[in-house]
């Protein structure tokens, strides 16, 4: 588990905030249930996406297609630790740490962890993904 005592700064209002961390636990539901149709919708239309050594993925259709090119490997855990999310009108920045588990195809269970940043926009009312940054930290 990732050490994160310093806790989530306080910043924004608390029914905005609550709602993004709300839509991290249904990102993170998605992702361990493979429903990529969620996992898109977690997104704005025009977000980009800048996976770990990979290019900068645009748009939500590439984004799914992206996360669905991993779905061999069964995603056992899941979860994300904001340590800031600050707001700037209908925009938020949110950094902090990721941790999962995963089964690969051979039946091997690895555990990760890395560190991400996301831009949120407001969509139609919706906080979504505008654009995600995340790399892993090795042990």
């Amino acid at each position: 588990k990732i050490d994160c005592s310093n806790g989530m700064k306080k910043s924004g209002p608390k029914a905005e905030k609550e709602k993004i961390i709300a839509a991290t636990k249904v990102f993170s539901k998605a992702y361990m249930d493979n429903d990529f149709e969620t996992i898109a919708q977690s997104y704005t239309t025009d977000a980009k996406i800048f996976p770990n050594n990979a290019d900068i993925i645009s748009g939500r259709e590439a984004i799914k297609e992206r996360w669905m090119s991993g779905s061999g490997t069964k995603i056992l855990h899941h979860e994300l630790t904001p340590l800031e999310i600050k707001f700037f009108g209908d925009y938020a920045h949110d950094y902090g740490y990721y941790q999962g588990k995963s089964e690969n195809k051979d039946g091997r269970v690895d555990h990760w962890k890395g560190k991400y940043v996301v831009i949120w926009k407001k969509e139609e009312g919706t906080w979504k993904m505008y654009l995600d940054i995340w790399n892993r930290i090795r042990d």
